[in-house]
């Protein structure tokens, strides 16, 4: 098992892809890829207190499709993938 879980840590490691994991316990990020700084030019230790100002910069449109699937992940695992 381990193996499948460093393979999937290297792969996310490498992407150009941002790509993240949240806590929803923790309500916090635990894992952001290198991609984080060069996409959003953040800083990949301070993403949770810049994470506020990254959802400022969410067009206004996806807003409620964002909010209605975070309503659905906090009540369990969505039926169908979300990207």
């Amino acid at each position: 098992m381990a193996d499948v879980v460093d393979f999937f840590l290297d792969q996310a490691e490498a992407s150009s892809h941002v790509q993240f994991v949240y806590d929803l316990a923790a309500g916090r990020i635990v894992f952001i890829n290198a991609a984080y700084e060069q996409v959003f030019q953040g800083t990949c230790g301070l993403v949770n207190a810049e994470l506020p100002g990254l959802l400022q910069r969410l067009h206004p449109d996806d807003r409620a499709y964002l909010a209605h699937y975070w309503v659905r992940w906090q009540q369990g695992p969505p039926a169908n993938e979300v990207e």
